[in-house]
């Protein structure tokens, strides 16, 4: 009995590094889908399933040879693009797309597509040549490198959900006393 527990809780995290959401997590390592909920943020407060985490985060970025800061430089590219520094549009409105070997590497880094086609007009005496050039959201980019710098403030808490998050902690903590008895009592009916 004890194996498994331990088996779920290290699948549990094994599978919360994978996309970090709790409730997830806790489905696919075996635990039930109604309260997954409930485990999945109970699992979070213990300190060894914390641990566990972080040391996975370590090693993975060992193995992968990716850090944070590598993270947060690709976001701050993008972040901080400008359309001009790949573009230029002169007096009559016609766009010009920069030499790509003129531009730095870590700009390109910023662009998310580029589409080229070419139309002939009806008697094919002209082929046009249409070229849609996106670059990555600066909106997301900026959005996640302020909620990991911690600029952004988190809403008010709100009484009810205060009230609820209450409700929730005292009837993890009346479920963990019953399970802790319901162990005791197993263990003492095995002696």
């Amino acid at each position: 009995m004890r194996k498994k527990y331990q088996e779920m809780r290290d699948r549990f995290c094994q599978e919360y590094i994978l996309d970090l959401n709790a409730t997830q997590a806790a489905i696919r390592a075996g635990y039930s889908k109604n309260g997954a909920r409930v485990t999945g943020h109970r699992l979070l407060t213990d300190t060894n399933i914390r641990t566990n985490i972080q040391n996975r985060k370590v090693q993975r970025s060992e193995r992968t040879k990716i850090k944070a800061d590598d993270v947060v430089l690709e976001l701050t590219k993008v972040a901080f693009s400008n359309i001009q520094d790949f573009i230029t549009v002169d007096e009559d409105g016609d766009v010009f797309i920069h030499n790509f070997d003129a531009i730095e590497r870590e700009k390109l880094a910023a662009i998310e597509s580029i589409k080229v086609s070419s139309t002939k007009n009806k008697d094919d005496s002209r082929e046009y040549t249409t070229t849609q050039f996106k670059l990555h959201s600066k909106l997301n980019a900026l959005e996640q490198l302020g909620k990991h710098l911690g600029i952004f403030k988190e809403s008010a808490p709100h009484p009810e959900r205060e009230t609820a998050r209450r409700k929730l902690q005292e009837d993890e903590r009346r479920e963990m006393s019953r399970l802790a008895r319901q162990r005791t009592a197993e263990l003492s009916n095995e002696n």
